[in-house]
């Protein structure tokens, strides 16, 4: 499922979407998923940049059928409409001076029983940052112990170790209380 988005203008983009998988049938994905070897086969994309959509098992909700977790359509659809950040999956897409952006959903692969389910796209253009006080192309060095957060509300650790990458992946990430954006 896609859509080209035509005379935009070149720079980057934020995509939402409210979005989950589940790799097969209740009873061979949530094992999955609990000893760490679930695969998630379906991606948003915009452009060549993609994310791994979420999976089902990373929120319960009280409507959720099968052990508190989605189990149809409708209860997926009473989840989405419960707050934009439930199961919201983000991407920063480049726009060139073409002015298009394809943007969309894929699987790269097909199980039996696997499921996807989405709602709720949305797309932001990103000013750049002499516009906004945004800080690019951050460096581990200017973060060590810092508070930073991603989109959504998750704690990023970045500390001194050897084992930390020497910058962060490509996103935008809340330090502070300030935006910065990784490209």
């Amino acid at each position: 499922m896609y859509q080209t988005l035509t005379n935009l203008k070149p720079g980057q983009y934020l995509i939402s979407v409210q979005a989950f998988y589940r790799n097969g049938a209740h009873n061979v994905a949530y094992p999955k998923h609990e000893n760490g070897t679930e695969q998630l086969l379906a991606r948003l994309y915009g452009g060549s940049d993609y994310t791994l959509i979420r999976s089902i098992y990373d929120q319960t909700f009280s409507q959720g059928s099968w052990n508190n977790y989605l189990d149809n359509r409708e209860q997926a659809e009473k989840a989405f409409n419960s707050g934009s950040q439930t199961l919201a999956n983000y991407l920063v897409a480049t726009v060139g001076t073409n002015g298009r952006l394809r943007i969309g959903l894929k699987k790269s692969a097909s199980v039996q029983y696997d499921w996807t389910c989405f709602n709720n796209f949305r797309i932001f253009f990103v000013p750049q940052a002499e516009d906004t006080g945004i800080k690019e192309n951050v460096k581990i060095e200017k973060l060590k112990n810092a508070n930073i957060y991603n989109l959504q509300g998750q704690r990023i650790s970045v500390n001194s170790d050897s084992s930390a990458p020497s910058v962060l992946p490509k996103g935008i990430y809340i330090q502070d209380g300030k935006k910065i954006i990784k490209k």
